[in-house]
């Protein structure tokens, strides 16, 4: 995979296969519309994350079970946020997807 500029992927540097955790259908779109090809959950598990590459909001507890995180990260105004946004509306507020390495630390 290609090294990104700040982080956030592009077309070209995307993982084959990706584990896309979200409850919202026009974040899951979103992410196919992007080339993210994988299984899409509702929510995770441990055994549904580890040592996957994983794209959505998870726990510490979780994150750090995974390969490699990422985050849609989107800036989303204050009267749209709690509510179900259009795939449209998800176009509009992202900034992309942030890839991120969690590690646990050991005492």
């Amino acid at each position: 995979m290609a090294t990104t500029t700040n982080n956030i992927a592009t077309v070209s540097t995307l993982p084959s296969q990706v584990v896309m955790v979200s409850r919202h259908p026009a974040q899951i779109e979103y992410l196919r519309s992007l080339g993210y090809e994988g299984v899409a959950i509702a929510h995770a598990t441990a055994s549904d994350v580890a040592g996957q590459i994983v794209i959505g909001n998870l726990p510490m507890n979780l994150a750090c079970l995974c390969k490699k995180v990422g985050c849609a990260d989107m800036t989303i105004p204050a009267h749209r946020r709690g509510c179900e946004l259009t795939l449209a509306e998800v176009q509009e507020f992202s900034n992309g997807v942030v890839w991120y390495t969690v590690k646990k630390e050991v005492d």
